[in-house]
């Protein structure tokens, strides 16, 4: 078929698809009518409401407790001029507060009228429940009060002195903001909006995705479509756009919902020159950009997972995840101080939140928007090449073979078990990960306040180490398949303790390098971490225990885990590569330190590499107990005293490394074949 007919047909189904669900309700109902909705009711309709229950709390008379001594009878005034107001005196004021007696307290201790009849200070204390609404407006009443007599008091004491009030004030603030109306209206919307937006584009290419994919097979009217003379991808097309086409008409909608209720947003008379929520055509037409592709990535990907499931059950389990996956990215761009960067741009799905965020607020520099969209361009070409090699495997489309259908499966190996495959499986392997992620987090909340040497090597030999011996002993595993306990090449050793010598130094400089953009180095964190290296250095029992807990033990206990039962659990799977890139970022992830995430990733490629082109978990070891022991060494001894060109000398021993890694790297077989 030419690539016209291809382009026509693939267009035929595509309106068929669209046809069949915009006669649904349900999607009408979800996809017209609840945008056009929503949003008058979440902005206009919640902020109407917020304004009047704060007006109601405010005219709530409230009961206020007087607990003490007597106040000075101009502090009283003060005190009965609060609207909704009534003192009461109370014993004890913790109690009668806790107890709902009075919404709040003031206690005066017994020398305070004195105090404040001398000219002094007296201390006084406003006791309330930050739990309850109504006590906190009493305490800001009774800090309003207390505010008012001081001001009155402090005038008094300078008027009788002949001093001016600028004298105890001598310097005025007077905060400008520059920012435009406009700006400042769109950083407001910018903080929900482009994730409120993002989320429902996503959840628009949820059901349509299941419905034409494991939707059909369920009903039995995929079978009959793939009786069609047409190729897969003509299929894949069609069915991909039509997902597309529902997503951006959701899109769409939000955005001129959106722009719609922004401009009837009430702004308040004192902000009218300050405030405004006028959206511009042109960054309403780069948003829309950034949701189209939101849109074209999630269609292929929601597209190409929802038809590995036999039925619309199945589906939904599968696809849960995966938007639960997809809204982290989007909950990380509300947070403080995330911008976009030549970094954050190439991240997916944060980079377009981050993008139109921007856009609301000003313009983007041309260079930085086009690594945005060249970024997104490149995983929806990524995602478009993992939907159609799920269309054109037959066992899939035709059949309830699911993801396993992607990958070639190899005939088990006689191992340790001949039952069963030497190496563990990829539910296995996963399911380790998982238990070994809770062990890290419960862990590590247990030994917060545990000496640093304790903390060190329980979590490795303990809460790394341990699950996996059990999982390979309770699957009667032979260790040297699970784990390539096998005598590694004597080139693979080399180019291991060569690699070694200086991969540290580089990750230091990368860490740096990439602190201003990625993620700044926690520096007090960091020294606090240094000196308590150096201190248990000081001394050489404590210091070989240092070295052991922090060199010698990742190197064994992390290596085990990652490629060790990882690796060759997912190889025969996902093929040497996937595995090695799937058990570095597990790898990264798993330090739980995002600051080094980049370095870690790349040295997890390295070992990853070395462990699948030497088969033996030992060079790995060996490149692991260097790279953290030089570096330990090198903070604890040698500080600022080693000189840049030495340092320079050593970082080009993993040049070496990897040029023996590259030439000595062959199309091995994945471990456990």
């Amino acid at each position: 078929m030419s690539r016209r007919g291809h382009l026509a047909s693939a267009w035929v189904i595509t309106k068929k698809e669209l046809r069949e669900t915009l006669r649904d309700r349900k999607t009408l109902l979800v996809m017209i009518v609840l945008p056009l909705v929503l949003y008058p009711l979440l902005i206009l309709g919640f902020s109407q409401l917020a304004l009047m229950q704060q007006s109601r709390l405010a005219a709530e008379s409230l009961r206020v407790g007087l607990s003490g001594a007597p106040p000075p009878p101009a502090l009283r005034a003060h005190l009965e001029a609060l609207e909704a107001t009534t003192l009461q005196p109370v014993d004890d004021p913790r109690a009668a507060v806790r107890d709902g007696a009075v919404s709040a307290a003031l206690v005066l201790p017994d020398d305070a009228p004195a105090a404040l009849a001398a000219e002094g200070q007296a201390a006084v204390e406003v006791v309330f429940d930050g739990a309850s609404d109504r006590s906190r407006q009493a305490e800001e009443r009774l800090r309003k009060a207390l505010t008012a007599f001081a001001d009155q008091l402090r005038l008094e004491r300078l008027a009788a002195r002949g001093l001016d009030e600028r004298f105890v004030k001598p310097v005025e603030v007077d905060a400008v903001n520059v920012a435009p109306p406009e700006r400042q209206g769109g950083w407001i919307l910018g903080q929900i909006l482009p994730m409120l937006i993002s989320v429902l584009m996503i959840g628009a290419t949820f059901y349509p995705a299941i419905d034409l994919t494991a939707g059909e097979k369920e009903r039995g009217t995929l079978q009959t479509l793939l009786t069609a003379p047409l190729p897969p991808m003509t299929l894949v097309t069609g069915k991909y756009l039509a997902v597309v086409g529902l997503a951006m008409l959701t899109g769409v909608l939000n955005l001129a919902s959106v722009a719609f209720v922004a401009t009837a947003i009430p702004v308040p008379q004192a902000a009218a020159d300050q405030l405004s929520f006028d959206i511009g055509l042109g960054a309403i037409g780069l948003v829309f950009a950034c949701l189209l592709l939101l849109g074209m990535m999630f269609g292929a990907i929601m597209v190409a997972v929802a038809v590995t499931a036999k039925d619309y059950k199945e589906a939904q389990n599968y696809l849960t995840p995966l938007y639960l996956v997809a809204v982290m990215p989007l909950m990380a761009s509300s947070l403080p101080g995330m911008e976009l960067t030549t970094v954050t741009a190439a991240v997916p799905v944060l980079n377009l939140a981050l993008a139109m965020k921007q856009l609301l607020v000003g313009p983007i520099p041309a260079p930085l928007l086009a690594v945005v969209f060249g970024s997104t361009l490149a995983w929806v070409a990524l995602a478009l090449v993992f939907a159609a090699r799920v269309f054109r495997t037959e066992a899939i489309l035709l059949g309830d073979a699911g993801f396993r259908a992607l990958f070639h499966r190899r005939a088990p190996a006689a191992g340790f078990d001949a039952a069963r495959p030497p190496v563990a499986s990829v539910g296995e392997v996963v399911t380790l990960l998982g238990v070994v992620l809770l062990l890290l987090f419960y862990g590590g909340v247990l030994l917060v306040d545990a000496p640093l040497l304790v903390a060190v090597h329980v979590t490795q030999w303990g809460l790394l180490l341990t699950p996996v011996v059990l999982l390979v002993a309770g699957l009667r595993l032979d260790p040297r398949h699970a784990l390539g306990l096998r005598r590694p090449p004597a080139w693979s050793l080399a180019a291991a303790a060569l690699l070694g010598l200086g991969t540290w130094f580089i990750a230091a400089v990368a860490i740096e390098a990439l602190g201003a953009d990625w993620m700044p180095v926690p520096t007090p964190a960091m020294e606090a971490l240094e000196q308590s290296f150096r201190d248990l250095a000081a001394s050489p029992g404590t210091a070989l225990l240092l070295f052991l807990g922090v060199a010698l033990a990742p190197a064994i206990c992390e290596e085990a885990l990652f490629r060790g039962v990882v690796l060759r659990g997912l190889a025969p799977r996902l093929g040497a590569r996937g595995a090695v890139v799937a058990s570095s970022v597990a790898f990264a992830v798993y330090h739980l330190n995002l600051y080094q995430a980049p370095t870690t990733l790349l040295v997890g490629l390295i070992l990853g590499a070395l462990a699948i082109a030497s088969g033996s978990l030992w060079p790995g070891v060996v490149l692991h107990a260097l790279h953290n022991g030089l570096a330990l060494a090198f903070h604890v001894y040698a500080g600022d005293s080693v000189s840049t060109e030495a340092l320079a000398v050593v970082s080009l021993g993993p040049a070496l490394g990897l040029l023996i890694l590259w030439r000595r790297a062959r199309t091995v077989a994945p471990p456990g074949s």
